[in-house]
């Protein structure tokens, strides 16, 4: 019993840092492409100012 209590902690806790871990690796690519993006587009924005005025 206890034993079996031991090995469903450790599964949880195994379950949630893989969540947790897959987690943070999306939201640091979510983070990088729209910093990407943006970069881009400001880029863009600032070339077409740079024309005009």
């Amino acid at each position: 019993m206890d034993q079996n209590k031991t090995n469903n902690l450790i599964l949880a806790g195994a379950i949630i840092s893989i969540i947790g871990s897959v987690i943070s690796v999306f939201l640091i690519g979510y983070m990088f492409y729209i910093n990407i993006l943006f970069g881009w587009l400001f880029s863009i924005f600032g070339a077409i100012f740079k024309i005009f005025f």
